[in-house]
């Protein structure tokens, strides 16, 4: 009977876990408390090509606030830049929060802890590229 109780609890919790790791989070929880500290594309000369000033910040804390990212963090890095790719680099509640869209599409904090991979990205991308005047 002890042991019937033990397995049961097992697959509760596992099957629990399973569906909380299967269910996307948000890249940033709460768009208000995101700062946009610089957003750059990357040119063919392999350059950032910063366009911060181009960009309405605020707008840009929503798209992030409505996109998706993995539960489970993978390594990431080194990883390749390529033209066209995005790099946003904000704060969120005053902690680091850097967003790679291109060729390489996660969001980190920390590159030795791995990244997030963000859920449609390539739609995430080009809605940040249509903002950016």
């Amino acid at each position: 009977m002890k042991k019937k109780t033990l397995v049961a609890l097992a697959l509760v919790t596992l099957t629990a876990s399973a569906i909380f790791f299967s269910v996307p989070a948000p890249v940033v929880r709460d768009s208000d408390g995101v700062r946009i500290l610089q957003v750059a594309v990357i040119g063919a000369d392999g350059q950032d090509e910063i366009v911060t000033d181009r960009i309405d910040g605020e707008q840009l804390t929503k798209l992030l606030g409505s996109a998706s990212r993995s539960r489970l963090p993978h390594s990431f890095a080194p990883y390749q830049r390529k033209t066209g790719d995005l790099e946003i680099i904000a704060a969120d509640r005053d902690r680091p929060l850097y967003i790679l869209l291109g060729g390489t599409n996660v969001a980190y904090r920390s590159a030795d802890r791995g990244g997030y991979t963000i859920r449609e990205a390539a739609r995430l991308a080009e809605k940040i590229r249509q903002l950016i005047s």
